[in-house]
């Protein structure tokens, strides 16, 4: 089969770069838009796999011109959009997110920046809208399946006859959609081998998502396609129905899937499956001008340079306001990212992607070297502000003093000894952020604590959480807890309890089924659970509310341009902190409650500066100087 151009696949390329486009932009509607780069990943197994395989065929495949090729494709408009987003995170952002940044950067150039976020594991977090670069992880998984997949063809074409290339390219398929199912569940797998590597995949949500081996079957999945293209039927209305079957199992996800799924696993097989029955069936004559009409090809053609730009429009508007979007805004982003997508497009990617024939011959290496250089030009200062505290002269400095000490156990810690009695805390990183106050507070007591990141403690309700290893542990904890207060808790003189109550919205019941109710019939689920836990239990009870979210970010950017701060009038948690303290007035006869809101907050902004001091160390966790003004009034005997 010779190669020709399909403006179907451009349409193909249209749809999946909308579905990111807004999915990234925040509408709610195409909350499973992150597909779109699955559907990516099947074109381009697709057409490399094809490419290769005709020009072998042919006898004129060459290594150097292939590499060549995918450089000029991809590497121009990259350093372009990488330099651009450098400048602007010098001119806004913050010594720690510059420092972040300059991470990203480096990471980016080199095609390795899914190993990064990887390391990161928040691809989904409150963080990722301040990560400009956080899209090119599937760049660095792009490029690393150029690497190695020519080898692979070359090797798997020239020994092979008929579709056994085919078949071996669809059991290496089958092996990775494998390491998916068994990866999936963390570090579980490597259990009894090496504890480095248990804890090294740990986050196995993260490790399937950004890690190049665990993508390979949706590569595989269009690879396949370049066999059975020849099969496809002669008459039209077959193509037709497996053209609207394609259509349904691609666009469905965009807006049936979100964030809270473990993916890619079997949840990607709809959108790649979907993708491949698009290619296959996509030049049916009716449907497929669906994907064939000037619109969709135009979108299609820019694809490349519209990903490339969006996610940095948009992370740095919103790093600008320092808050949620309008709908105005994100229709604005999106028009910008369009308008600089066209630039990018006509200006350098085609100028560079296509250069004449006479500048073409001996110009390979002379274009290898001017793309070394430019990644030094890049990475050389981005190593500086990365070891340089992300260039902390571009911003005022304030004191922090950390006030944690990190347990992250699902095992009891033990923190102190003392002989006045004994303490329990418990509690996710709210009780941690209280840490070295609550231990000077109970001098001369023995002090142990449960305390885990973003798990709930309870008597009947459990965490829930995509991250299946967090959810281990914190069942894990949970028991262990109930242990020790089977065992000890006659013993205790105190017990402490601290939550992020107000996002708790993750608990759910033993049964699983999730809480129902208005938020503050859930908050006294909450409470009602505590309470039951420390029934039997004689000792003192503290009760710790959430720190409500601030606005530190905004007094921590650069000092060059002039920019407002949204959240420091849109905190929605001051309500939810204060609905909170109302709710848990009728537990005061049980328990001492003391609530952040009313020593940091006043109406609706959050103190995050005391003098020169920070009160919070990042967006809701205090410092010890916030930890020492909440806890001012707590008073211990003895």
């Amino acid at each position: 089969m010779k190669r020709h151009y399909r403006p179907d696949i451009d349409g193909i390329r249209a749809i999946a770069v909308m579905s990111v486009l807004l999915f990234h932009a925040g509408f709610a509607s195409f909350s499973g838009g992150y597909v779109g780069v699955d559907v990516f990943f099947v074109i381009s197994g697709f057409l490399i796999t094809r490419l290769i395989k005709d020009e072998i065929e042919e006898g004129r495949f060459s290594f150097g011109e292939f590499y060549a090729r995918r450089a000029r494709r991809l590497f121009p408009a990259l350093f372009v959009t990488v330099a651009a987003t450098f400048l602007l995170a010098v001119l806004m952002f913050s010594p720690e997110h510059m420092r972040r940044f300059a991470g990203e950067l480096i990471y980016a150039v080199t095609s390795l920046s899914n190993f990064y976020f990887w390391g990161e594991s928040g691809y989904f977090d409150a963080d990722a809208h301040f990560k400009p670069l956080l899209h090119t992880w599937s760049l660095s998984v792009e490029e690393q399946f150029y690497l190695f997949w020519p080898l692979l063809l070359v090797f798997l074409l020239t020994r092979l006859r008929g579709l056994s290339a085919a078949l071996a390219i669809l059991a290496l398929g089958g092996i990775s959609f494998a390491l998916n199912l068994l990866f999936q569940g963390g570090g579980d797998v490597f259990k009894g081998v090496s504890s480095t590597l248990a804890r090294a995949f740990a986050d196995g949500g993260a490790t399937i998502y950004f890690l190049t081996p665990f993508r390979i079957f949706e590569f595989a999945i269009g690879a396949v396609l370049v066999w059975l293209m020849g099969l496809r039927p002669r008459s039209n209305w077959p193509l037709e129905l497996l053209l609207l079957v394609g259509l349904v199992l691609a666009i469905a996800p965009v807006f049936l899937y979100d964030e809270t799924l473990l993916f890619p696993s079997y949840y990607a097989l709809a959108p790649c499956l979907g993708a491949a029955l698009l290619i296959y069936a996509g030049e049916a004559r009716y449907l497929g001008r669906i994907l064939r009409n000037p619109l969709s090809v135009r979108i299609g053609l820019i694809s490349y340079s519209l990903y490339l730009v969006h996610w940095p429009v948009y992370v740095f508007y919103r790093y600008y306001v320092y808050g949620e979007l309008t709908t105005v805004e994100k229709y604005g982003v999106l028009l910008t990212s369009f308008a600089l997508a066209l630039v990018l497009y006509h200006f350098v990617e085609q100028r560079y992607r296509k250069p004449k024939q006479r500048a073409r011959k001996g110009s390979r290496v002379a274009f290898g070297l001017s793309c070394v250089l430019l990644a030094l030009f890049l990475i050389v200062p981005a190593a500086m502000a990365w070891f340089g505290d992300g260039w902390a002269w571009r911003a005022e400095r304030y004191v922090v003093q950390p006030n944690e000490i990190r347990c992250e156990s699902p095992s009891l810690c033990k923190l102190q000894d003392g002989s006045r009695g004994r303490v329990l805390l418990v509690g996710d990183s709210h009780l941690g952020h209280h840490m070295k106050t609550l231990l000077e507070k109970f001098s001369g007591y023995q002090v142990d604590a449960f305390n885990v990141s973003a798990c709930f403690f309870g008597e009947a309700l459990r965490t829930q959480d995509h991250k299946v290893w967090r959810k281990k542990i914190c069942a894990r904890a949970n028991a262990n807890l109930r242990k020790y207060l089977h065992e000890n808790g006659g013993e205790l003189a105190y017990v402490v309890h601290a939550q992020r109550w107000h996002m708790q919205r993750v608990a759910s019941l033993v049964t699983g089924k999730p809480l129902q109710g208005t938020v503050k019939q859930k908050y006294k689920f909450l409470l009602d659970d505590v309470m039951a836990l420390y029934a039997a239990v004689p000792a003192r009870k503290i009760v710790l509310g959430a720190a409500p979210n601030t606005a530190l970010g905004c007094v921590e950017r650069a000092r060059f341009i002039s920019m407002p701060c949204r959240d420091a009038l849109l905190n929605d948690t001051v309500q939810r902190t204060r609905m909170f303290k109302n709710v848990a007035k009728q537990y005061e006869a049980d328990a001492i409650f003391i609530h952040p809101v009313d020593s940091l907050c006043r109406g609706n902004v959050c103190r995050e500066l005391s003098g020169n001091k920070k009160l919070y160390r990042d967006v809701h966790h205090l410092t010890r100087e916030g930890s020492n003004l909440v806890l001012r009034k707590l008073q211990v005997e003895g």
